[in-house]
């Protein structure tokens, strides 16, 4: 879908979809994103893949926007709410895997603590 008599690229990097706290599905996020011409897409959902995964063959159709890995990694610092965009790696890698799990265990406990407390 590139236009390599272009000096620009038209690319959205940073989106969420249902996989975390989207409104709309990743299905439908990346159609959107085709309709409006998006050529580079990265769905960056709340830590997890789960959407950019679901979404490997619908980016193998023609015209359809070149997709690339996208997270966002939710982490403390010094007692502040950080949240770091993560793009282009092996979703599938063992250690992204391992980090989302260990990270999610992290936030359910969490979130268990404040519910029973």
């Amino acid at each position: 879908m590139f236009d390599s008599h272009k000096n620009y690229v038209i690319a959205d990097l940073h989106s969420h979809s249902t996989a975390s706290d989207g409104v709309l599905s990743p299905k439908a996020m990346f159609e959107r994103a085709q309709e409006k011409g998006i050529e580079i897409y990265a769905l960056t959902d709340h830590d997890c893949v789960d959407g950019y995964l679901s979404l490997q063959e619908l980016a193998k159709q023609e015209q359809s926007p070149k997709l690339i890995s996208g997270i966002e990694w939710s982490t403390l610092h010094k007692g502040m709410n950080i949240h770091i965009v993560g793009l282009n790696f092996d979703a599938t890698h063992p250690s992204v895997t391992q980090a989302i799990k260990k990270l999610q265990n992290t936030k359910n406990s969490f979130f268990m603590y404040l519910y029973i407390n």
